[in-house]
């Protein structure tokens, strides 16, 4: 893939008049990789040694109602829509950073031990 330094620089130049509260965006991407990436992952059927076991909830559910097989069809190509970006958006951080986010969040490394 070939990258369009013209429209690269085009659209940074949209975000350098913006602020970005960093600490509140970090704290997303550590909610999103804990709670909502091993969700994408079932759901998505990759299955991978890295993800950690399943944890059982003893949590009562109420009966479902409505079409069980669409819905899982299309939890399935969403899950697998959003790890495509998220894969995509890892392959343009810098080295490092893709090497700290795969060691913690794929890998379930210490933070301390990456640094």
């Amino acid at each position: 893939m070939e990258l369009d330094l013209k429209k690269a620089q085009e659209f940074q130049l949209q975000f350098d008049r913006m602020e970005v509260d960093t600490i509140e965006t970090a704290a997303k991407v550590r909610k999103f990789f804990k709670q909502d990436y091993p969700k994408l992952i079932r759901w998505a059927g990759v299955s991978g040694s890295y993800i950690k076991s399943p944890v059982m909830s003893d949590e009562p559910r109420s009966p479902s109602f409505g079409n069980r097989a669409e819905e899982k069809m299309d939890k399935r190509i969403y899950a697998q829509q959003t790890l495509a970006s998220v894969g995509k958006a890892i392959n343009v951080i810098s080295e490092e950073s893709r090497r700290i986010l795969i060691g913690v969040y794929a890998e379930n490394k210490d933070a301390w031990s990456m640094c």
